[in-house]
């Protein structure tokens, strides 16, 4: 029969225990590397561009990040780990800015009232770096930390 005493130790340790165990399993497990970089159009940094990094064989999880004023970007996963994936990726650079279509005026017979406004997402990308067939950025990531500069050219 257990003495006061050890029921004492073990019902103040055993809220510890369970704790610590659950902050363990709180913490994101890696993907064994990360990865960023850099984006360049003809010399210049693209602020807003989406970088997404797609597996080559597919069996790997895409990472994805937006650049910075100064072009910079930090990939990511969806899949709840940190840090990307080692392994060989196609790598696809989009931007899109919308552009309003001019609304007409009250007077206008062709007036819905400002809802009639169609916006158009208009690429300013060279339409090569938007697909993983045509992007002539392959990439390999290694295990720790990986740093990829890419520059595009119209």
């Amino acid at each position: 029969m257990p003495t006061r005493g050890t029921l004492f130790l073990l019902l103040w340790a055993l809220p510890c225990l369970i704790f610590t165990g659950c902050a363990k399993s709180n913490q994101a497990e890696s993907l064994g590397a990360t990865a960023e970089g850099t984006v360049l159009l003809n010399g210049s940094p693209v602020e807003g561009a989406m970088v997404t990094f797609r597996s080559a064989d597919r069996g790997l999880p895409s990472a994805f990040g937006r650049t910075d004023a100064d072009g910079k970007f930090h990939l990511a996963t969806s899949t709840g780990k940190s840090g990307v994936a080692p392994g060989e990726y196609r790598v696809v650079i989009t931007k899109f800015e919308t552009t309003a279509a001019e609304i007409p005026s009250e007077d206008d017979p062709n007036y819905a009232g400002g809802m009639n406004s169609q916006s158009q997402a208009v690429s300013v990308l060279p339409k090569k770096y938007a697909d993983a067939t045509s992007s002539p950025f392959k990439v390999t990531i290694s295990e720790g930390d990986n740093t990829f500069d890419l520059a595009l050219e119209n």
